[in-house]
């Protein structure tokens, strides 16, 4: 999956960020019904030749998502 992101996208993530990019990346996944990276990984390689779920991936890595704590001043 590494491999493919920066053969795209330029973005390079190691195997020490291994967890990183499964965490971002799984979220994104389950939601275009896929239940492994593996199956993800074969839709952004064999099934995306327009190149909009890629750009959806990409989205997804480098735009930070919101994170809510029960810390919240008003």
């Amino acid at each position: 999956m590494s491999a493919l992101i920066e053969e795209k996208t330029g973005l390079h993530y190691g195997l020490s960020e291994f967890d990183l990019l499964r965490e971002k990346v799984m979220p994104i996944a389950e939601e275009r019904g896929c239940d492994s990276l593996l199956d993800y990984y074969y839709l952004l390689r064999y099934d995306d030749e327009a190149g909009r779920e890629m750009d959806a991936l990409v989205d997804g890595l480098v735009v930070p998502r919101p994170t809510f704590s029960g810390n919240s001043t008003r």
